[in-house]
């Protein structure tokens, strides 16, 4: 598996805080990352109905994310679910 490892370390060690933002419920990149890096992410961004993220619905996650008022797992929803 070609994995970027080492570029993704140098990359992910100026992040912080560091966000994993995924359409699938696990988050399977971050966990991939933290396979092959041992980088585990502060929080993950997920959003697994089906439907795209909404820029709305991502800069709401990262503003709680920044303001320090978020969960470490953010599952973004339709409004009407």
């Amino acid at each position: 598996s070609p994995f970027p490892a080492a570029e993704l370390e140098d990359l992910c060690a100026s992040a912080s805080p560091l966000v994993a933002v995924e359409a699938n419920f696990s988050g399977q990149l971050a966990q991939v990352l933290r396979q092959h890096t041992g980088i585990d992410r502060d929080h993950l961004v997920v959003k697994y109905n089906g439907r795209p993220m909404s820029a709305r619905e991502l800069h709401e996650a990262l503003k709680s994310i920044h303001d320090g008022n978020a969960e470490t797992k953010i599952v973004l929803r339709n409004p009407n679910e």
